[in-house]
C-alpha cells in the first residue's frame, strides 16, 4: 500500500510570511483522491468541530488562519514525494477573545505506537489557542484540554475505512501504526519558531 503525507498549513500573526503547519502520515490502498477527501474531513472535524462554534477555530483568535490542506504520495524506501493534491482554505479563527498565546507557544499532540520507547513516538503542534484557555499558573484549563482532545479524537475517525495513521521514521525508512495520542495541559515551546522570531533587545550601560 502507498504511504501518504498529510500537511495542514496556515498563517499566524499579521502577515502571510508567518506560517504554521503540521504533518502526519497515512498508509492506505485507497486512491489519492479518496485519501485527500479523508484528509479534508480530518481537518473539518478538527477545525470546524461537530457543530457551529465548537471547533478548534473557535479556540483561536482571528489572525490565526487555516489556508490549505495537502496530501502527497511518499516512497517509503527513499522518502521522496511525488504527486500532490492541494485544497485551499480561507478560514480565520473565530474566538471572541482578543489576546492569543505567543506565536511560538503551541498545543503538542504526541502520537504513540506499540513500541514503548522514544522511537515509537512522534508529535505535531497545533497553533496557539486564545489566552482565555490558560490558567494563571500557565497550564490549559481541563475543560479546554478536553475540548482539544475530543476534536482530535473525532478527526481521526476520518481515516476509518480509508487508511491507517502511521509514524514514518525517515532514518530507518519504516512505518509503525499509531495506536493512541496524548495531549497534556502544559504549554509547549516550538523552538524552531522561537528562533525564527528575532527578539527585541534593550541593552543599557551600567550607570556610574
Amino acid at each position: 500500500m502507498p504511504l501518504f503525507r498529510f500537511i495542514v498549513r496556515g498563517n499566524m500573526g499579521q502577515t502571510t510570511s508567518d506560517p504554521w503547519e503540521f504533518t502526519q502520515h497515512v498508509y492506505s490502498d485507497s486512491s489519492h483522491g479518496v485519501v485527500h477527501t479523508a484528509a479534508r474531513d480530518w481537518v473539518d472535524r478538527w477545525w470546524l468541530g461537530p457543530i457551529e462554534g465548537a471547533g478548534y477555530r473557535d479556540m483561536v483568535v482571528n489572525f490565526i488562519q487555516l489556508v490549505a490542506v495537502e496530501t502527497l504520495v511518499i516512497d517509503i524506501g527513499t522518502g521522496l514525494q511525488s504527486t500532490r493534491i492541494r485544497t485551499d482554505y480561507a478560514s480565520a479563527g473565530a474566538s471572541a477573545a482578543t489576546s492569543s498565546l505567543p506565536m511560538h507557544i503551541a498545543v503538542c499532540v504526541t502520537v504513540n505506537t506499540a513500541i514503548a520507547n522514544r522511537s515509537g513516538r512522534g508529535r505535531y503542534f497545533l497553533p496557539p489557542p486564545a489566552l482565555e484557555h490558560v490558567t494563571l499558573g500557565g497550564r490549559f484549563f481541563l475543560s479546554s484540554l478536553d475540548q482539544i482532545a475530543s476534536l482530535i479524537e473525532s478527526a481521526y475517525l476520518a481515516w476509518s475505512g480509508v487508511g491507517v495513521p502511521v509514524l514514518y521514521r525517515k532514518t530507518s525508512r519504516s512505518i509503525e501504526p499509531i495506536v493512541s495520542f496524548s495531549i497534556d495541559n502544559e504549554l509547549e515551546v516550538m523552538r524552531s519558531r522561537k528562533l525564527s522570531i528575532p527578539p527585541l533587545v534593550d541593552t543599557r550601560p551600567i550607570p556610574t
